[in-house]
């Protein structure tokens, strides 16, 4: 949040944190974040973040801890992008790439 602004800032995500919960409830608790949840026995997972994206860092965080959790995972970090890239074919040539990894994914595991 401190660092990244590409596509969605740290404000931002305050902003949408405060409409999620509902008053007098911190932002952040266990309940609300998979990262502290009992991870274990979820499917395999691909976990797409972007370089330039305040969401990285927690993405990148939840993929190691669902991998030690013994999760099959796969995480691809996007380099130059930011948040919602992929939804941007006209402005991101890793926007295919991203769609096509997606595809691949969802095909090798039968989903």
């Amino acid at each position: 949040y401190r660092t990244e602004t590409g596509g969605l800032t740290g404000a931002e995500m305050d902003w949408y944190w405060r409409r999620y919960l509902p008053d007098g409830v911190p932002t952040g608790p266990s309940e609300l974040s998979p990262i502290d949840a009992d991870l274990s026995g979820l499917p395999p997972t691909l976990l797409i973040t972007a370089e330039h994206d305040a969401l990285r860092d927690e993405g990148e965080t939840l993929a190691a801890a669902m991998a030690a959790a013994g999760v099959t995972t796969v995480a691809s970090r996007y380099l130059g992008m930011v948040h919602g890239f992929f939804r941007h074919p006209e402005l991101f040539d890793a926007s295919t790439a991203a769609v096509e990894q997606v595809s691949a994914w969802a095909n090798a595991w039968g989903t």
